[in-house]
């Protein structure tokens, strides 16, 4: 197929990859804490940056076209969920401490 610009998902940059291992470790750090879900965003975001090139948008699609797709669906939940649960977790901390 000419003209596709996605990379192949065994290309994965060391950054990304240490990236995804530091989320992953974080998250079983939360875990063996306590499983009270401060682990989700880690997770979440370790995830996304495993699973990164399968998410790539092709050159001249749109953001909505893209969305529509179930790899766009999936890396919008997985962002979202990372997004959201890093807030709570700043939230709570910042109601803890003061």
């Amino acid at each position: 197929m000419q003209g596709r610009d996605v990379v192949p998902p065994s290309s994965h940059p060391r950054w990304q990859l240490l990236t995804a291992c530091l989320m992953f470790f974080l998250a079983l750090l939360s875990m063996l804490d306590g499983f009270r879900f401060e682990w989700t965003p880690w997770f979440c975001f370790g995830l996304y940056c495993l699973l990164e090139p399968y998410f790539l948008r092709r050159r001249g699609d749109t953001v909505w076209a893209t969305l529509k797709k179930p790899q766009g669906i999936a890396a919008f939940a997985l962002l979202a969920a990372a997004i959201v649960g890093m807030g709570r977790n700043i939230y709570m901390i910042f109601e803890k401490y003061r």
